[in-house]
């Protein structure tokens, strides 16, 4: 729930090698790499998944704001696998700016959807 930033940070640096002397801190790019990384492969995954069901597909959205008070929204899948046991997946989840109305929330379900 922090930046990237973070691990520049010497103070963060020092209670990391206090944890651990072996532990290296990685740069903030080598960071942001792994996540956009990780993030693809669980992109694909989550692709072949619902490409493979049967079922009707459920979309629900979550809003929130942070505590520093930016809006997001995460859209989320539920299902009944070809084994019949529900599922649910996560498949994005953004900043939002206002306004929050019906009109710009379907709008951003159908963008999501259509990556999918």
């Amino acid at each position: 729930m922090q930046a990237f930033s973070m691990v520049d940070n010497e103070s963060f640096r020092k209670f990391c090698y206090l944890l651990d002397r072996r532990f290296v801190v990685p740069e903030r790019h080598t960071v942001a790499s792994l996540i956009r990384s990780s993030f693809n492969v669980s992109y694909e995954r989550i692709k072949e998944k619902l490409s493979k069901i049967e079922s009707k597909i459920n979309l629900t959205t979550d809003g929130w704001v942070s505590k520093a008070k930016d809006p997001y929204v995460a859209i989320t899948c539920h299902f009944i696998d070809n084994s019949w046991v529900a599922q649910k997946l996560i498949l994005d989840f953004f900043h939002f700016p206002h306004p929050h109305d019906a009109f710009n929330i379907s709008e951003a379900i159908k963008e999501v959807s259509n990556t999918f």
